[in-house]
């Protein structure tokens, strides 16, 4: 039979056990939000540039200049757009790591907490 204090160890044992496996679950489903680090300005669309309107020239042929002029404003424009992606693909996936990061810290036992950072 156990004596007092020893019955009085194993409930308070079994008492926190379920809080410990708590502390780990909340941890553990802790999803991060890291859309909300994606600034509005990359949410917005680019918008495209004008199509030129070109003068006629005496023989009937169009000045090519300002198709010249319009098609480098839309590669402009392509290329902010393809720099968006880039940058909240960056975002996005620098916050996952972090928090795998987290979590596998989390997930350390007691001597790997103690002695590791």
């Amino acid at each position: 039979m156990l004596s007092v204090p020893h019955l009085k160890l194993s409930v308070a044992l079994a008492l926190s056990m379920p809080l410990a496996a708590c502390a780990h679950i909340g941890i553990q489903n802790d999803v991060p939000g890291c859309e909300r680090l994606i600034p509005e300005s990359l949410r917005q669309r680019v918008e495209a540039t004008d199509l030129p309107e070109p003068a006629q020239h005496a023989d009937g042929h169009q000045d090519a200049l300002p198709w010249q002029e319009g098609f480098v404003g839309q590669t402009g424009q392509l290329d902010k757009a393809n720099d968006r992606g880039d940058g909240i693909d960056h975002i996005y996936r620098t916050c996952i790591e972090m928090h795998r990061e987290a979590l596998a810290k989390s997930k350390r036992g007691f001597f790997g907490k103690l002695f590791n950072r």
